[in-house]
């Protein structure tokens, strides 16, 4: 382990920079072999060691032309490269962020409560992305997943549980009567409250959002540098290109909103790491193969959401604009 140097980020304390070199034994780069070779999993086997805050840095290294340095080219942002873009030099800030929270305000308690509460998860699931993106996707899940619960329709009947038939099968062969079916169904309905939801989470995104959503075109954010001098030279957007896929289906759609649950789920029960750049890379080459959508679709899909929860339900308020300076710098290309 060697330290670096001591870092200053905007509103963090100091913090030190280390470089861990491993042994270059054979035998105990096989015992590593056990541990996944994910930065994350080694920042979470460090922190846990040492009880303190230990991030991954994942970059990749190159060799500066010239010189004994390397320059480190950071990979954490490429997951959703776009969050970190320059703002929109044609945009107004300041009527665009009026009109969110003339929307906000408005709302009764309970839909105040339930929209700012997502925006808040999207806003921790953006400060995630770049260092845990299976913590960042399940948030997303998560938000996406309160607003179905609040605004979408949930079948509470017997009939639409989807183990409504696996116990139909049990009570016939158990050779339970009406009655006592009927006791046996009303059990069972109040044990599993929280049945369905993926059917829900799945069926509320189908409804509010056209099909037409995931092939709209969208950008990436390119960062370029300058590996002679070793600087950051700014970026540029890259050719658009479908938000998902250019031709999809109802039953696609279906397939990969019920993998992006199911991710989540077993990120939050089992550990479960599926997120990861090398897996989004592969889903934009064969979107037609993938088991869940990527995590640029999904935030894109809860923004969308909550969007039109807010203009549901948003009442007239009279708000004075909210002005902001013009700090925005002009940027190559266009804006998605």
């Amino acid at each position: 382990m060697r330290s670096l140097e001591t870092i200053h980020r905007v509103g963090q304390p100091p913090e030190t920079l280390v470089s861990f070199e491993w042994p270059s034994d054979p035998q105990f780069k096989k015992d590593l072999n056990i541990v996944s070779g994910e930065p994350q999993e080694w920042a979470g086997l460090l922190s846990y060691t040492f009880n303190r805050r230990i991030e991954a840095l994942e970059e990749m290294t190159i060799g500066v032309e010239g010189q004994l340095a390397s320059l480190a080219l950071p990979l954490s942002d490429k997951v959703d490269s776009s969050l970190m873009a320059p703002p929109d030099p044609s945009s107004n800030p300041g009527a665009e962020l009026t009109r969110t929270l003339k929307h906000l305000v408005s709302l009764s308690d309970s839909d105040y409560d339930t929209i700012s509460s997502a925006i808040q998860m999207h806003y921790s699931a953006i400060l995630l992305s770049v260092r845990e993106t299976n913590a960042a996707y399940s948030l997303l899940v998560g938000a996406i997943e309160l607003l179905s619960r609040r605004y979408g329709e949930v079948d509470s009947s017997w009939e639409g549980w989807s183990e409504s038939d696996r116990w139909e099968n049990r009570f016939r062969k158990m050779g339970l009567d009406q009655a006592q079916k009927a006791r046996m169904r009303k059990s069972l309905l109040a044990d599993n409250k929280h049945r369905n939801l993926k059917r829900s989470f799945v069926s509320y995104v189908q409804d509010r959002l056209p099909i037409s959503f995931w092939k709209e075109p969208v950008q990436d954010w390119f960062s370029t540098f300058d590996s002679a001098r070793g600087t950051y030279l700014g970026g540029e957007w890259t050719t658009p290109h479908p938000r998902f896929i250019d031709s999809p289906t109802q039953d696609l759609v279906r397939r990969v909103l019920s993998g992006a649950y199911d991710t989540r789920s077993e990120f939050v029960h089992a550990g479960k790491r599926a997120v990861n750049l090398g897996e989004e890379a592969m889903i934009q080459i064969k979107p037609q193969l993938a088991k869940r959508l990527p995590i640029r679709a999904l935030r894109d899909a809860l923004r969308a959401l909550i969007e039109i929860e807010l203009s549901r339900r948003a009442k007239d308020f009279v708000l004075p604009e909210v002005r902001i300076s013009p700090l925005w710098l002009p940027v190559k290309g266009s804006f998605m």
